[in-house]
């Protein structure tokens, strides 16, 4: 503020127009400002002096708001935010944003107080961003270094910027051969990552007789991954499955592969396995919870009838005594050695005479 006169025969001060960005002389309204001078202190506060002095402050420092609207983002996605600022001496503002990538939008158009600004901005890596605003008054752009007319940089939003992943898996299915009932066979498939993104997949199978190592696994931006698909056959014949891989690939979230492979039972007995020595079944075949055996021999001798999981292990001695000639039954409750019952399933109950396999047969315990 200025004021003064030439004489007390013209009195007059100038103002200033924030309009026409002008100051202009008009005569005086209060004639005791009508001759003043004025010193602006260190602290751009002003001293006006006239028949006394009066000290106050001439502007006040503009207000602005944290960045909203968005805590995370994709790559290459434009994400807008809202920037809402104000100033305490009602003049008008204007707005600039620190997108946190080296990045400052210059200032905006000079609005006036309390006018909510909006900013677009993308990001092309990932990682996390400290977004700030700041705000000035009309008075900074008059000159910079003007008093209280620039605010300091908001209190940080942080933003969350992801790739995008591709997946890429080249194999279409998987073929495993023959493999023998209680054994299995093991193969691997390789999944590559071509995105910019962290991918998360997760594969599985439908059957119990294919298995995925991992469940579940993240592979970052260009590289490679085995998983390994494992066949175990519980029954024979031809056993189809299908592996699908689902992941957090926007194109491509769900790939198929199909398995199939067939299970044989492995037979390690001599040339005699069940001959005319004796004839062994039982019944019932399901069963649930327990099933009879019978068997015939046509001498007296040393019997043994255990029996045996998918994988050949041993897992109840049901007889180990001398029988006479005949037919004999003898029950299986379904138990294993310890007692504990055994999971559904198939199941061989083998017998030998005298030291000698003479007959091999399977059940199905079905719970």
């Amino acid at each position: 503020v200025m004021g003064g006169l030439p004489g007390w025969a013209s009195m007059s001060c100038e103002t200033y127009n924030y309009q026409t960005n002008q100051w202009e002389t008009v005569a005086s309204t209060y004639y005791p400002y009508s001759n003043f001078s004025s010193e602006v202190l260190n602290d751009e506060r002003v001293l006006a002096i006239r028949s006394w002095c009066e000290l106050y402050t001439w502007n006040y420092t503009p207000i602005v708001s944290q960045p909203q609207n968005h805590e995370q983002g994709t790559i290459g996605d434009i994400l807008i935010f809202s920037v809402t600022a104000s100033d305490p001496d009602s003049d008008s503002i204007a707005v600039r944003i620190n997108w946190g990538d080296n990045e400052i939008t210059e200032w905006s158009e000079l609005k006036p107080s309390g006018t909510t600004f909006e900013f677009s901005h993308a990001w092309f890596e990932p990682g996390q961003y400290e977004i700030r605003s700041q705000t000035a008054d009309q008075w900074h752009f008059l000159n910079e270094e003007c008093h209280n007319s620039i605010s300091e940089w908001s209190e940080p939003l942080i933003v969350t910027i992801s790739g995008t992943p591709e997946i890429l898996v080249l194999t279409e299915q998987l073929d495993f051969g023959t493999v023998y009932v209680g054994l299995d066979s093991t193969k691997t498939i390789m999944i590559s990552n071509l995105g910019n993104g962290v991918l998360e997949a997760e594969p599985s199978t439908n059957t119990d007789e294919f298995s995925v190592y991992p469940s579940s696994f993240n592979i970052e931006p260009g590289e490679n991954l085995e998983i390994e698909i494992t066949f175990t056959p519980t029954y024979e014949g031809i056993i189809r499955d299908t592996l699908t891989i689902l992941s957090n690939d926007p194109e491509n979230p769900e790939i198929e592969i199909f398995l199939t492979g067939e299970g044989q039972i492995q037979v390690s007995i001599d040339d005699e396995f069940n001959n005319a020595e004796c004839v062994m079944n039982n019944f019932p075949n399901p069963f649930n919870p327990s099933t009879t055996i019978e068997f015939s021999i046509q001498n007296d001798s040393k019997i043994e009838l255990s029996i045996y999981n998918i994988k050949g292990q041993k897992i109840k001695l049901l007889a180990q005594n001398e029988f006479t000639k005949g037919s004999h039954s003898i029950l299986w409750n379904g138990n294993d050695e310890s007692g504990k019952p055994v999971t559904s399933g198939i199941y061989y109950y083998k017998l030998n005479v005298n030291g000698k396999t003479e007959a091999m047969n399977k059940c199905l315990l079905l719970k």
